[in-house]
C-alpha cells in the first residue's frame, strides 16, 4: 500500500468527490490543519476517517412542492427524478426525493395538496430554502385559493428567509392561462421580502423544468466560500434511498446548466 500523500492529496480527493458536499476544499483544509498542522504528515486512519465522512456526511437543501389537488406536483418530482413521466394518485402525505444538479443537493418534499391536508402544510416549513408553487394554468376558478395559499405561506414564519418558484404548469392545455396572466392574478410583483420566479412549464414534457431549476441553483450558489453547513443529513437517513436513482431531469438539468 503506497503510503499517505500528505495534506495536498487529501483536498485533491476531496475536490473529485465533489466540492458540494461543504461548498469548497477551504473546509477540508481548516479541518486537515487542525488535526494535522501543515508540514507534518497525516496518519493513514486519518484519511480512511475523512475519505469515510466525505461519503457520510451531505448538504442537503430543503424545497417544499405545494399546489393544489391536480396541479402536477408529483409528475414534476417524478420528471426531475427520473426524466419521464410516472402514473400518479392523489398524494396522501408528502413523497419525498433527493435530485442532484450540479453537484448540489435538493431533498424536495412534494405535499398533498386536497383541501383537508393543505392545513398541515406547516408541519414541512421548519428549514425550507426554497418553495415551488406548481399552479395549474388551466384551473382558472380555483386560482384564488391558490392566491390565499401562497401568501399564508409567505407570512409564516418558518419560511421567512425561504425563495419562491412558482411553476404555472400545463402550458401545452388549450386556453392556459400564461405565466404573465398568473404573475398579475397573484400580484407577485407585490412580494418584496422573498426572491422569487415565475416558469412556465408542461410537467408531461418537461419543458420549462430545468429553467427552473437554474434558478434555485443560481439562488445559492454552486460554489461557495468556507462556511460551516446549516444542515447536515446523514445518508443512512431517509434520503439513503435516493442517492442512486435521484439523478433523473436533475442529472440532465447539470448538462443544460453547464451549457448556459
Amino acid at each position: 500500500m503506497d503510503p499517505p500523500r500528505g495534506h495536498k492529496y487529501c483536498q485533491q480527493t476531496y475536490s473529485k468527490m465533489g466540492s458540494s458536499l461543504y461548498g469548497s476544499t477551504s473546509l477540508a483544509r481548516r479541518l486537515l490543519q487542525h488535526w494535522h498542522p501543515m508540514g507534518s504528515q497525516p496518519s493513514l486512519s486519518i484519511h480512511l476517517l475523512w475519505h469515510g465522512i466525505l461519503h457520510i456526511l451531505r448538504v442537503e437543501h430543503k424545497v417544499i412542492i405545494v399546489g393544489l389537488d391536480n396541479a402536477g406536483k408529483t409528475t414534476i418530482l417524478y420528471q426531475f427524478l427520473m426524466n419521464e413521466v410516472v402514473h400518479t394518485s392523489p398524494t396522501i402525505g408528502s413523497n419525498v426525493e433527493e435530485i442532484v444538479v450540479k453537484n448540489t443537493h435538493f431533498l424536495m418534499w412534494d405535499i398533498g395538496g386536497q383541501e383537508s391536508l393543505r392545513s398541515s402544510w406547516n408541519t414541512y416549513y421548519s428549514n425550507t430554502e426554497f418553495i415551488i408553487l406548481v399552479v395549474d394554468s388551466i384551473d382558472r376558478e380555483r386560482l384564488s385559493i391558490t392566491k390565499e395559499e401562497l401568501y399564508r405561506m409567505l407570512a409564516h414564519e418558518d419560511l421567512r428567509k425561504a425563495a419562491v418558484l412558482i411553476f404555472a404548469n400545463k402550458q401545452d392545455m388549450k386556453g392556459c392561462m400564461t405565466a404573465a396572466e398568473i404573475s398579475t392574478y397573484l400580484t407577485l410583483s407585490s412580494i418584496k421580502d422573498h426572491p422569487w420566479h415565475i416558469q412556465s412549464c408542461c410537467a408531461l414534457t418537461g419543458e420549462g423544468l430545468c429553467q427552473g431549476l437554474e434558478w434555485m441553483t443560481s439562488r445559492i450558489g454552486v460554489v461557495k466560500s468556507f462556511s460551516i453547513p446549516k444542515r447536515v443529513i446523514l445518508s443512512s437517513s431517509l434520503n439513503t434511498r435516493h442517492t442512486v436513482r435521484g439523478r433523473g431531469l436533475g442529472h440532465s438539468c447539470s448538462k443544460y446548466l453547464l451549457s448556459k
